[in-house]
């Protein structure tokens, strides 16, 4: 999806997550929109949708309860902020936000983060046709299929693509991303994952569907190198 900002000096856009991986979305945003210049002046809103310190959205026991919590945020986002775009820097609020309120009555643009990694893995596979793509990211975001879904729907056989969720690792990230019990989380995941791919001899990619991941990357190549 794209999104035509409005034609005005100053816009305003609001990158939201719940927690530390959207921090990285917003600083990618803010380096492409340096060189895009899109207006006179733009003011760059990064909110944390995370309703509680001791838990997130994960932790909620249905999609609905996801859904009613994420779409108060939305809602305070867009009352207090005022946006003229929303980006929502966060798997697994991707994944929930049309089954959101805010979506059916909000007038904001909305950029989820699905539909670009998608076409990232699209591509890769593609080029590659003896490929293996192993997604990583939460229960939610893994337990939806969007990204599986979409990739077959675009000609992929889903036979190339294996699935991992990754309980509480995005919390780890977020306590200490270089801490030792993080690196055994991952090197764990990474091995659950490999063990159930097909051994056709083509490579692997690695796809993080969790934004707080990327800030581990040395430990996710530790992980695929000692599985060779």
């Amino acid at each position: 999806m794209q999104v035509r900002l409005p034609d005005k000096d100053e816009i305003t856009i609001a990158v939201t997550d719940s927690g530390l991986g959207g921090l990285s979305i917003m600083a990618e945003a803010a380096s492409r929109l340096k060189a895009l210049r899109p207006a006179r002046r733009v003011r760059l809103v990064f909110f944390n949708a995370l309703f509680s310190n001791d838990s997130g959205y994960n932790s909620l026991q249905t999609r609905a309860a996801k859904a009613r919590v994420f779409s108060s945020a939305l809602e305070s986002l867009e009352r207090l902020v005022h946006p003229d775009v929303i980006v929502i820097g966060c798997n697994t609020l991707s994944v929930i936000y049309a089954d959101t309120a805010f979506a059916r009555t909000s007038r904001v643009p909305v950029l989820t983060i699905v539909a670009p990694g998608v076409e990232m893995f699209r591509q890769a596979l593609r080029h590659d046709p003896k490929a293996t793509l192993a997604l990583f990211g939460t229960e939610t975001t893994i337990g939806d299929g969007a990204h599986r879904k979409a990739l077959e729907a675009g000609g992929i056989d889903g036979r190339r693509i294996v699935t991992k969720a990754c309980p509480e690792l995005a919390s780890y990230i977020e306590s200490n991303w270089r801490g030792e019990e993080t690196r055994f989380m991952i090197a764990s995941y990474v091995d659950e994952a490999l063990a159930t791919r097909r051994r056709d001899g083509g490579p692997v990619y690695a796809g993080l569907v969790c934004t707080h991941y990327g800030y581990s990357l040395d430990s996710w190549k530790a992980a695929f190198e000692e599985n060779g």
